[in-house]
């Protein structure tokens, strides 16, 4: 199985997950489509047990086809708006500005050099910042914007709905039924089965009415990525596609792009065996095999040249019920709280700060270090960029979180809570060194506290480790090596 790299509870959500696609890729490389459905969503039960009927072997495949098919013969060929670059962005982009900042510079560079793009934008707001963020560019008139859900208007809204339901309800029955011959029980309805229907034959119907050289996805698992590679693959065309953060679960394979461009070396060796063992357990095959190393993509690398005097203990929280629940990490929460109320008992430290996730909840024992430590404890905010808390911290402590990775290559000595049965994954196994118990991460703390010479030891250590994860320990630059990676591939 594709968990081996992982380590997580056994008959978990994480495993589930993982079996689920690996049953759905067997069948059809399709499914993978609702692969970004399946995550959260499915679990082991007991009472999953399969029905036996005739309609449950089949699927909506035949009737996709057919629809398709129509599409395809009532669009005309010959009047096609041609683009040199087809752009998909994150869908959290409007909301998180280095999202937005990744996507500008990637329009930005690829105008500069004269480019014609296409830019696929599904919100009204998404469309209004972009113009205008680019409304004085020489190269302004290069810019395309491609929302494909305004584009079905020789359908009537009502057929495509019905018949993404039919489809949906086809396919939700053949994929629980798989499902639970394994004991495995999907926690979802059909109707979210049709909402992606209905984006792929918007899909469709707009690939028809455009030409592109190379599609640039910044995940391949959102739904018109997924899409678009599906078209580039049967016109021959190229696909690039980012590293979106720490490859803490299986949802970033099968990588199938042609290039894929990650933090550094560790996640593309990592990928590389992921997507060979999925093609092993199911089948698959036209699978990426050029990873290409480029640093990181959305968070600023500054390197801190000593911040041993500030005394000052990063903790980054990844306490969100639903990865909690998935990961199996309610254990080393716990621990991470025990390690947090030992560090506010230490002389050698000044203060200690938590950077809550963004999707956490401030908890009651936050709330009592806060009480009993306040000149002692801070809790910092999700959105205040994280380079701020990494310039006023001495070291950082979390469990598998993205933040750790930035802040061991700025600079700061950094430790990975390693607990008896805890959650791993092989994407960080380069930091090994510093996945440390309890005990052994407090020791370390108040020693290289209590030394200058040590501190600046470990600070070399990890800065040498991080080098691995990301590349040069620096952000990726949009300079003419990029460029050239975009563009021969």
């Amino acid at each position: 199985m594709t968990i081996k790299p992982f380590h997580f509870p056994k008959q978990g959500e994480q495993e589930a997950f993982v079996l689920s696609q690996e049953l759905l890729g067997q069948i059809d490389t399709r499914f993978n489509y609702y692969f970004q459905n399946l995550i959260f969503q499915v679990e082991f039960s007991k009472l999953a047990q399969p029905e036996h009927n005739f309609l449950n072997s089949l699927n909506g495949n035949l009737l996709l086809k057919a629809i398709i098919s129509v599409i395809d013969k009532q669009q005309p060929q010959n009047k096609k708006n041609k683009f040199d670059f087809l752009v998909n962005p994150f869908g959290a982009t409007l909301v998180r500005n280095a999202e937005k900042k990744l996507l500008y510079n990637i329009l930005e560079m690829l105008l500069d050099n004269n480019f014609k793009i296409g830019l696929i934008c599904l919100e009204q707001q998404m469309l209004k910042i972009t113009k205008k963020n680019f409304i004085n560019h020489k190269n302004s008139q290069n810019l395309s914007f491609i929302n494909p859900h305004q584009k079905l208007e020789n359908y009537p809204r009502e057929i495509i709905q019905n018949l993404s339901l039919i489809i949906a309800k086809l396919d939700y029955q053949y994929i629980v039924h798989l499902l639970r011959e394994q004991n495995i029980r999907v926690k979802f309805s059909s109707r979210t089965l049709q909402t992606k229907i209905e984006t792929m034959l918007a899909w469709f119907w707009v690939a028809n009415q455009i030409e592109f050289e190379t599609a640039i996805l910044r995940v391949e698992w959102e739904p018109y990525s997924f899409l678009i590679k599906e078209t580039a693959r049967k016109r021959g065309k190229k696909t690039i596609a980012f590293q979106h953060g720490v490859i803490s679960h299986t949802l970033d394979i099968p990588v199938t792009v042609n290039r894929f461009l990650t933090f550094g070396k560790q996640s593309a060796q990592f990928l590389q065996e992921l997507n060979q063992e999925f093609a092993k357990t199911t089948g698959q095959t036209n699978l990426c095999t050029d990873f290409q190393a480029c640093g990181a993509m959305i968070d600023d690398i500054e390197i801190q040249v000593n911040n041993f005097n500030k005394k000052t203990v990063l903790i980054v929280d990844q306490s969100v019920q639903r990865s909690m629940s998935f990961y199996g990490t309610e254990s080393q929460i716990k621990v991470l709280e025990i390690l947090l109320e030992k560090l506010l008992m230490q002389e050698e430290i000044n203060k200690v700060i938590i950077r809550p996730h963004p999707e956490a909840n401030i908890s009651d024992f936050w709330v009592s270090c806060k009480h009993s430590y306040p000149d002692k404890f801070e809790l910092s905010h999700p959105k205040f960029k994280l380079d701020m808390d990494i310039k006023r911290s001495s070291v950082a402590i979390g469990l598998f979180s993205g933040a750790l990775a930035i802040a061991a290559a700025s600079g700061l000595p950094t430790y990975w809570l390693k607990t008896p049965n805890g959650y791993y994954t092989r994407d960080l196994s380069c930091f090994d060194p510093f996945a440390l118990s309890e005990e052994v991460i407090l020791e370390d703390i108040i020693t290289i506290l209590s030394s200058q010479t040590l501190y600046l030891e470990r600070r070399k250590a990890i800065l040498e480790l991080s080098q691995l994860y990301y590349k040069d320990n620096k952000k990726i630059n949009f300079d003419e090596n990029l460029l050239k990676l975009l563009i021969e591939v």
